[in-house]
């Protein structure tokens, strides 16, 4: 059974994804464990930041305990933000099946800034990303880029190729799913899963043109050649 891995940054399709993969009857989704010990290392303003402390344990230890303990009779699918992660001893990685997801940065910074008006390049991931690859890639260790961008123009062959990649059987149930709130969603899921609480499944995405601020501007030619060499190595179909 594996302990699936997905590193994401923030307004990707992540919770899409945990929720694909926690639609499969072998399979548990597990929802920011690390969200608390971000937000209280950090004390960043985010939509709800009390209630998401006061919602999981900040001790990192045994943050990391609980995901070794995972129980090994079914499949595991465990959703993290990159810039929560790289806070952590990252050789927890090493046994997990580890699935990058990336997205075209102009796009993740300008549905981030709605929910969060100030921000700085370390709080969407992709930097962070970027050097967990660059941290499996030296010890060796597996890992599958998948950008989200891709996934959206064909789910079913994507999904099927991701599976496969990652030696897991594909099973249909992945691509649809009840509209709502699953029971597994973090106490924020109120202040972010608006669009995948009201999705029944993956949704093509219009890619309209985007004009960024000078701010904004400035923070996606900082990231932009991070998620330029990720995207090289990104999964094809």
């Amino acid at each position: 059974m594996f302990k699936i891995h997905l590193i994401s940054g923030p307004r990707n399709i992540s919770t899409a994804m945990m929720y694909a993969f926690d639609n499969r009857s072998d399979c548990t989704g597990i929802d920011e464990p690390f969200y608390a010990h971000y937000l209280s290392d950090k004390k960043l303003d985010h939509p709800g930041e009390k209630e998401v402390i006061a919602s999981q344990s900040k001790d990192k230890s045994k943050l990391l305990e609980d995901l070794r303990l995972l129980d090994d009779s079914q499949h595991w699918f465990i959703k993290n933000m990159a810039h929560h992660v790289i806070e952590m001893p990252l050789d927890f990685l090493l046994p997990l099946t580890n699935i990058v997801l990336i997205r075209d940065p102009k796009s993740v910074i300008h549905s981030f800034q709605k929910v969060m008006p100030r921000f700085e390049a370390k709080d969407i991931g992709i930097i962070e990303q970027h050097s967990i690859c660059q941290y499996l890639k030296d010890h060796k260790k597996p890992y599958v880029i998948v950008n989200s961008d891709d996934l959206l123009q064909n789910p079913l062959a994507y999904l099927k190729a991701l599976c496969k990649t990652i030696h897991l059987p594909f099973d249909a149930s992945m691509l649809t799913w009840k509209k709502g709130p699953r029971k597994i969603d973090g106490v924020w899921a109120k202040y972010w899963y608006k669009n995948v609480h009201n999705s029944t499944g993956f949704k093509v995405k219009n890619k309209n043109d985007i004009e960024l601020d000078k701010n904004l501007n400035e923070i996606y030619k900082q990231v932009l050649p991070h998620y330029s060499s990720m995207n090289e190595q990104a999964l094809k179909i």
